[in-house]
């Protein structure tokens, strides 16, 4: 699945996905929201075992009820996956660049303008044994209600990942990289 574009200018949608793919890959699929209401999730690109690279989602205005993900996978590669947030856009939960489970996660970035992030903002992250490296968070503006982190890894090592912040207020702690129960961040 790739070169898909879905547009929301108004209106609500429950879930919106660039591009899905149960075990294909998931590449170079764009979602952009200008206006409207999202009433779940918002995600560039998702596969559950395939690889996930190259989606974009443009939030420049509207709401997110629940996540936004740049790209995700259970099992897949999740690469090069990005997320912009500008003008009114405010998501209720959790922003990630890159998420997967057991997926190796690299080269994502989320890079926020304005607007409000109700939770965190995430670079890359994997909830298990996945190595996160070379994500990214830029924050120029807008409001986070809880931590910024560039690459997170529960089971595995965080490397070389990256938050620049030069406006905005994050009203917790900045990482830029941080392993949870058995890797290192380094």
């Amino acid at each position: 699945v790739r070169n898909n574009l879905i547009q929301l200018q108004n209106g609500q949608a429950n879930n919106i996905f660039g591009g899905v793919s149960i075990n294909g890959t998931a590449e170079t699929n764009r979602a952009t929201v200008s206006g409207g209401t999202i009433t779940y999730d918002l995600n560039g690109g998702y596969s559950a075992t395939g690889r996930v690279a190259g989606n974009v989602v443009e939030l420049g205005g509207g709401s997110v009820g629940g996540q936004l993900y740049g790209g995700q996978s259970v099992s897949g590669m999740v690469e090069n996956n990005r997320v912009v947030i500008s003008g009114s856009a405010s998501v209720n939960s959790t922003v990630y660049g890159g998420y997967g489970h057991s997926s190796n996660i690299r080269n994502n970035s989320v890079d926020m303008r304005s607007g409000t992030a109700g939770i965190s903002l995430f670079g890359g992250y994997s909830s298990a044994g996945g190595t996160v490296s070379n994500n990214s968070v830029t924050v120029s503006g807008g409001t986070v209600s809880s931590i910024v982190t560039g690459g997170y890894s529960r089971d595995a090592d965080a490397i070389a990942n990256r938050v620049a912040i030069s406006g905005g207020t994050v009203s917790s702690d900045v990482l830029g990289g941080e392993s949870g129960d058995t890797g290192n961040a380094t």
